[in-house]
């Protein structure tokens, strides 16, 4: 089990993803109700008449309807995604520090190539990766249902400062979450893991009795032990509960062909259990976000 440390780690640059179209607030301009601006990255709808001089994101007189299209991928939202020109790829570009993963999540893509720079803007490595699963035959290929991975970690080399870019393809390319960070360890996933999701779609049912599925969002669970060298108790536990309340990027395992093990969200418990002289084994529940 490994988490990926993002905090403070990595910084939007550029993006060919198109922005909405809307005006950047202006403190010496009016804004009548149902108006909206872009500030912050995000956008803005006036709740008021005659709105002036209240930044958005600190006056209640302004409703935040969500990041611009670029930042969607930044928001912490999975469901939400930054989608790329139609005519050609998704290409970003991040400023990083003391990096050595890339995440993204809610993908729609065929391939996601990545290329790491060092402070110098020198190339030192690029990925390559088919986002295609399930295709074993021609069979598959040409009558079978192609299958996308919706979630991709592409290790790298340590970057202890540098530059990334991403670029994704697909038609049109998406993307609802980037994440860049470094992949710390927290001991061995056991076997006997139980992956899950947690699904809000809804049935409604008519006057008539006709029963309609509603398909909603869903959730990621994993619930699992993970066995640790008693040594690390302390900087486990303690990395554990500094981790509380806040979302995180937990990587069960370094096989790609368990990624859907890995959860992009928080943990609900964690329980330590010594229970030999040199290893301890934690209890883990995890909840994705949606």
């Amino acid at each position: 089990m490994r988490v990926l440390m993002t905090k403070n780690r990595f910084t939007l640059t550029s993006s060919n993803a198109s922005v909405e179209n809307y005006p950047t607030w202006d403190s010496s301009t009016t804004y009548n109700k149902g108006d909206k601006v872009i500030w912050d990255n995000h956008i803005w709808s006036s709740l008021i008449d005659s709105n002036k001089n209240d930044e958005p994101g600190t006056d209640i007189n302004w409703f935040g309807e969500g990041a611009t299209n670029p930042y969607k991928c930044l928001d912490k939202y999975i469901n939400t995604q930054t989608t790329g020109p139609s005519d050609s790829n998704l290409i970003m570009e991040f400023n990083v520090t003391n990096v050595n993963a890339v995440v993204l999540l809610n993908l729609e893509a065929f391939k996601v190539i990545i290329k790491a720079y060092d402070i110098n803007g020198n190339l030192i490595d690029t990925v390559e990766k088919s986002t295609i699963i399930g295709v074993t035959n021609w069979d598959d290929y040409f009558f079978g249902d192609i299958i996308y991975k919706h979630k991709v970690l592409i290790e790298g080399p340590q970057l202890l400062k540098g530059k990334i870019t991403i670029e994704i393809q697909g038609n049109p390319a998406k993307v609802g979450v980037v994440l860049i960070g470094y992949l710390e360890d927290l001991g061995i996933t056991l076997q006997g893991v139980r992956s899950s999701i947690d699904d809000y779609s809804k049935k409604k049912v008519d006057d008539n009795g006709n029963v309609y599925l509603q398909e909603g969002n869903y959730a990621d669970r994993f619930e699992g032990k993970v066995l640790l060298d008693l040594g690390d108790f302390n900087k486990i536990k303690q990395r554990l509960t500094s981790l509380r309340g806040q979302p995180y990027y937990y990587s069960a395992t370094e096989e790609d062909i368990c990624r859907e093990l890995d959860v992009y969200g928080f943990y609900e418990n964690f329980e330590i259990d010594i229970n030999n002289p040199k290893k301890a084994e934690c209890s883990l529940t995890l909840r994705g976000l949606i």
